[in-house]
C-alpha cells in the first residue's frame, strides 16, 4: 500500500442493525406510538466499491459499516417511517392487518433506498408499540363493536322467532277454522 492510501473493509456477509432507542412516530390522527426497527442487510458484491466511494467521509477500517448504519442508514429508515406513519390513523394501524400493511410498505421503501446505496435489505421488522391508553381505548372500542354485533345477531334471531310464531298462529287459526260445529 502506498503512503496516503486507505484500506476499506466491506464485509459482504449479512449485517444486522437495530435501533438503540425506540423511534417516536405520529399517526395521521396525531397519536404517538413507538417503533424499534430491526433489520439486516448485505453489501451487493458488484457495488462494494460504490458503497466505499459514496460513503468515504464516514472513515475506514472496522467501524466503516457501523458508521454507515449510524450516520446514513438509520436516519434514512427513521425518515421513511416518520413519513409513512403520517399516512395511517391509529385505528388503521391497530385494525386487523393494519400494522402489517404499514410494515410491508415501510419495508418496500427501505429496500428501495438501500438498493440505491448498493445494499440489499434482507429482513426488516418495525415492532410497533402503542401506549397503554391508546391500547385500552382501542380495546374498549373493539369490545363495544363486538357487543353491537352480538345484539344485532340477537335481533335477527328474535325476528326469526317472531316470524315462526306468526306462522304457527296462522296454522292454528287455519286448523281451527276448518273445524266447524257441523264437523264436531
Amino acid at each position: 500500500i502506498a503512503p496516503g492510501t486507505e484500506l476499506y473493509q466491506v464485509p459482504l456477509w449479512e449485517q444486522r442493525g437495530q435501533f438503540e432507542e425506540p423511534l417516536v412516530l405520529k399517526a395521521a390522527d396525531n397519536t404517538e406510538f413507538a417503533a424499534t426497527p430491526v433489520y439486516s442487510f448485505r453489501v451487493v458484491k458488484d457495488r462494494a466499491v460504490d458503497v466505499v466511494f459514496d460513503n468515504k467521509q464516514l472513515g475506514s477500517g472496522d467501524s466503516f459499516v457501523d458508521s454507515l448504519e449510524d450516520n446514513i442508514l438509520e436516519p434514512k429508515v427513521y425518515d421513511i417511517m416518520k413519513e409513512e406513519s403520517r399516512r395511517y390513523t391509529t385505528d388503521e394501524l391497530m385494525a386487523k392487518g393494519g400494522s402489517l400493511m404499514f410494515e410491508q410498505k415501510v419495508q418496500e421503501l427501505v429496500k428501495q433506498e438501500f438498493a440505491k446505496r448498493g445494499l440489499e435489505l434482507v429482513t426488516f421488522s418495525s415492532q410497533l408499540e402503542f401506549s397503554k391508553a391508546v391500547t385500552e381505548r382501542i380495546d374498549k372500542r373493539n369490545e363495544v363493536n363486538t357487543n353491537i354485533s352480538v345484539i344485532d345477531q340477537q335481533i335477527e334471531e328474535q325476528k326469526k322467532r317472531l316470524e315462526l310464531a306468526k306462522l304457527q298462529a296462522e296454522t292454528n287459526r287455519t286448523i281451527s277454522e276448518g273445524i266447524t260445529p257441523q264437523l264436531l
